[in-house]
């Protein structure tokens, strides 16, 4: 599915953000992929602890931090 989407779009894909409910080994071919694929796509992975609840203040922490926002 990671390499239809990279195809798709001319591999100009700028971010890519995993749930914690994946596979490690499939979050692990996904980094790979993406790493050999692109020099430019930066790639998210969420951490269990916090849960599905955690899913959106992590999104808001990435990009916060893409964005350069400090709050």
């Amino acid at each position: 599915t990671v390499q239809q989407v990279f195809e798709k779009n001319n591999n100009a894909i700028e971010i890519v953000v995993m749930g914690a409910g994946i596979d490690l080994e499939k979050r692990l071919e996904v980094v790979r992929y993406v790493f050999n694929t692109s020099n430019t796509t930066t790639v998210h992975m969420k951490e269990w602890e916090t849960g599905p609840a955690g899913y959106v203040p992590f999104i808001n922490r990435v990009l916060a931090g893409l964005l350069g926002d400090d709050h």
